[in-house]
């Protein structure tokens, strides 16, 4: 169980990523990149997770910057496991220069009882709660990447 606590700050402020619930700046080097989760249409809501036509439009996958894939040695197409200092976790890769080459993406609405049978990507985050917005953290944990 997990309490939330009272926030006494009149203004919220501004936490650098790095300081952000689950990150460190000594974990920097062991996990360079920063995980986010998006919506995309066919996965929008855990609802569609469960109904087979919208496991055929598209599978989850993760979004990789090209620079970023290829020092890794990831293509278009390969199992990518990425990692947190919570878990990990393995999607196809998307290779795409759409995303910041320290950022990797993929969609939050996933998991073992979906019809997609995957691991669920927000066991890869820190189970905490932000005082003022009353969720947990989807965006800019730290991570690595490598071929699985």
């Amino acid at each position: 169980h997990f309490s939330i606590p009272k926030w006494t700050e009149p203004v919220p402020k501004f936490i650098p990523t790095e300081q952000a619930p689950g990150n460190t700046p000594e974990n920097a080097e062991s996990y360079p990149l920063y995980l986010n989760t998006s919506k995309v249409a066919s996965h929008y809501h855990t609802q569609n997770a469960h109904f087979p036509w919208a496991t055929e439009l598209e599978q989850p996958y993760l979004e990789i910057h090209p620079k970023t894939a290829a020092k890794a040695g990831i293509k278009a197409g390969d199992q990518v496991s990425v990692e947190t200092k919570y878990g990990k976790v393995t999607l196809t890769a998307k290779v795409t220069p759409s995303i910041h080459e320290k950022v990797v993406n993929t969609q939050p609405y996933f998991g073992m009882h979906s019809l997609y049978q995957l691991t669920p990507i927000n066991t890869l985050f820190p189970f905490v709660i932000d005082p003022i917005g009353q969720s947990f953290p989807q965006k800019n944990i730290q991570c690595r990447i490598t071929k699985a």
